[in-house]
């Protein structure tokens, strides 16, 4: 089951809000209906502002359907882009995402199932760094949005379910476990699981495996948002 998002003022928040270290690994899956507000629409967004630590997202080319990861510097952010995009935007396909922020040689790696053919994207193999990290990583937030961004001008569109975060690197075997049979088979590490399904008939959408729910707020994602099932576990 998911959430539908419609790129209004859309976003889920952490609640309570928490810190991350150097590690994290992500796994959401994910259906666009399009490429979102100004062709950025976010999954993921960690900050209470407009400069953020991390960025997940569509990368702002209108017809590119290529997914970037940014890492939000002092100086220059470091953005690495897919190097070829998605054929097809609009299907059920879960994203994982690896990252040591703690050096600025370090690169991020995505992970995609896509109707069964599993891709691991790393720099130089399809994944291209357009800008280089520059600076100190940005001060830590307490607050990681799904769905959009601080300023509320990159909403998602389409649909989000079973965002899982972890504050360590999964291993590629690990993150195909994560894929296919969900975050209980790997418990290890794991800061939330949203399954995107209960919303105790509010705005609350809680964490299956611990206490650290999100706040579904804003227009374009109502308190009993609409549900659909994706293809997995």
């Amino acid at each position: 089951m998911s959430l539908d998002f419609t790129a209004g003022t859309n976003r889920v928040i952490t609640s309570p809000a928490f810190t991350a270290g150097a590690l994290v690994s992500v796994g959401v899956w994910m259906y666009a209906t399009g490429m979102g507000s100004s062709n950025a629409g976010c999954v993921l967004f960690r900050g209470p502002t407009t400069d953020s630590r991390a960025q997940a997202r569509w990368n702002g080319v209108a017809g590119s359907n290529k997914f970037e990861f940014i890492s939000g510097r002092t100086t220059t952010n470091g953005i690495w882009a897919m190097t070829t995009g998605f054929a097809v935007l609009a299907r059920w396909r879960w994203l994982g995402l690896t990252y040591d922020n703690s050096s600025l040689s370090n690169h991020p790696t995505l992970y995609f199932l896509d109707q069964g053919v599993w891709s691991v994207l790393t720099n130089g193999a399809g994944l291209t760094r357009t800008q280089a990290p520059v600076g100190a990583l940005l001060s830590d937030a307490t607050e990681l949005r799904m769905g959009n961004n601080a300023a509320l001008s990159f909403q998602w569109r389409g649909f989000l379910a079973h965002l899982c975060v972890y504050g360590r690197i999964l291993t590629e075997a690990e993150m195909r476990l994560l894929a296919e049979r969900g975050p209980r088979r790997l418990p290890r590490g794991l800061l939330f699981s949203w399954p995107g399904v209960r919303l105790d008939g509010g705005t609350t959408l809680k964490d299956e495996l611990g206490s650290r729910d999100g706040v579904a707020s804003g227009t374009g994602i109502a308190s009993a948002p609409t549900e659909h099932p994706p293809a997995r576990w």
